[in-house]
Formats: structure tokens, sequence, C-alpha cells
């Protein structure tokens, strides 16, 4: 049982018409795929991939049509905001076919992006400013938030405009979902350092304080995804701090304070770093 579920009462979810259908719409990044092993004495649940295609660095959202043994089983997962429930008068092929439109968008200044769509605080970001494109399979939506439940329907929803596809976000939007990948990043920063280099938090008087200032630190040098972000506290967890502050060792300190010749990207120089930090630890 999560800390989410007994610190919150559970709505009621059921549908007010008959033929409105329950889904729930999963964030794969936090929540493994369904997998039919979960309910064993169950009919085959209808679910569908929204992506074409996925990798283990972008997994999937995904649909489920949601009956009460979904219901428990999304429920009882250990991450309370790993997705959101919706009422719809759509098919799940209908609604994968939407939804796939919306997997890149535009910021307000003309780049494009990937949207994180089932994360539920995303949802409740674009559905409350009356996101036409978001709302339109949806009747009604259940959105588990750091907050609590955040319940909206239609009806409450402020008149839409249509706006054409790729959908541009607003500055408000957009600054609402910066906040939150940060968010998340720090959360998937802090379980990972937690896991491998749990000696490290001990350490900290504060170790949420002390990974965001990190992480601060690594954005500010051009290591931004959770990717770059994690072999950036590798190294943190396998050499200590001053392999990332100081001229210890020098290889490392260049990799991550310069540019390089030969690994063009940010990304690539902290992935190399983080292959040296382990190669001077197997070496003691």
């Amino acid at each position: 049982m999560s800390a989410f579920q007994t610190e919150q009462a559970i709505p009621d979810m059921t549908p007010e018409d008959s033929r409105c259908c329950l889904y729930l719409f999963v964030d794969g990044r936090q929540v493994a795929p369904y997998s039919r092993s979960n309910f064993p004495d169950d009919d085959i649940v209808e679910s569908d991939a929204v992506y074409l295609h996925e990798s283990d660095e972008e997994p999937s959202p995904y649909l489920l049509a949601a009956d009460c043994s979904i219901r428990q089983w999304f429920l009882a997962q250990q991450e309370g905001c790993g997705g959101f429930f919706f009422t719809s008068f759509w098919s799940i092929r209908k609604l994968r076919e939407h939804f796939r439109q919306l997997i890149q968008v535009q910021s307000p200044y003309g780049t494009g992006s990937y949207l994180n769509m089932a994360h539920p605080e995303v949802a409740w970001t674009l559905l409350s400013s009356s996101c036409c494109w978001f709302w339109r399979p949806i009747e009604k939506a259940w959105l588990p938030t750091h907050s609590g439940w955040k319940i909206l329907s239609r009806f409450d929803a402020e008149p839409m405009i249509e706006v054409p596809l790729p959908l541009q976000l607003t500055p408000w939007q957009w600054q609402r979902l910066d906040h939150i990948a940060w968010r998340n990043l720090l959360k998937v920063v802090y379980h990972h350092v937690q896991h491998h280099f749990p000696e490290i938090l001990f350490q900290q008087e504060r170790g949420d304080l002390w990974i965001e200032a990190h992480a601060q630190i690594a954005r500010q040098k051009g290591f931004i995804t959770p990717h770059d972000q994690l072999n950036y506290f590798n190294i943190i967890g396998l050499l200590g701090e001053t392999a990332v502050t100081g001229e210890q060792y020098p290889e490392i300190y260049r990799l991550l304070h310069f540019p390089s010749p030969v690994l063009k990207t940010p990304g690539q120089r902290v992935r190399h770093a983080a292959r040296l930090a382990e190669q001077y630890v197997q070496r003691d």
C-alpha cells in the first residue's frame, strides 16, 4: 500500500453515462507496462501503447480499460502519480490515434518537445487550462497529484478554442511543465542515489537539498537529460564529490568542465566520464 493511498481518499470513478468507458492512462516511465501475470484470473484487459516505437530509455505511455482489478493494481503501485483515470465515449484504438498527435508539442519559442502526456500533473496543467486537444476525447478526469486528487469535468472547462497541430503550449503551460519535469528529475535522481549509494545520503543533513544543488550544477554544465544526471551522480557515488569539483581525476575533470574535440555533446562527455569512474574503482 503506497503512502499516497493511505493519505488520500480514493474518489468514486463510476461513469455518469453508461455509454462511457473508464480508462487509465499510465506513465510508462514510472509504472511498468501492464502484464497478464498481474491478473491471472481476470478476462484479458484491453490495452494499447501510444508510441509507435519505444525504447528502454523512452518507454511509451499506455492506455488500459480500467475495471476494478486495474484500479486496485494501479493504486497499489509505489508511485501514486504514475498516471490518471478518465472517462470517454471513444474506443481505446481511437484514443491511441488521437494521443499520438500530441507526442510532440511546440514551446512558446517554437522549439519542439516531447509531451509526457500520461503524467497526472502534466495532464492537470493542460486540462485545467482548457487545452482543446487534450480535452477532445475526455468527459471527466481523476488525477492523483502531489497535492491530492484533482477532478475535472468537461462542463467545468472554460470555452475552448480550436488550434492547429502541432499543439503550441502557452508560456504558463510551458513554465508549469518545466517545473514538473525538474521535480520529477530530482525524484528519479534521489531514488537512484538512495538505491546505489545510500551512504552518501546518510552523510547529508538534507539529502534532497544536496541532490538539488548538485543537479543544478550538472544542468548548468549542460548535463540536462535524466541519463546525463544519473551519470553525473554515478561519478560522485563512485569517487566522491571531489571527482566533480576538483582535479583529483584530471581526465574526468576535463570531460565535465571543458568541451572535447572528440566527444561532441555534454551527454557523451558525462557518459564517458562515468565509465572512467567505474574503471578507477575497478583498479582499486
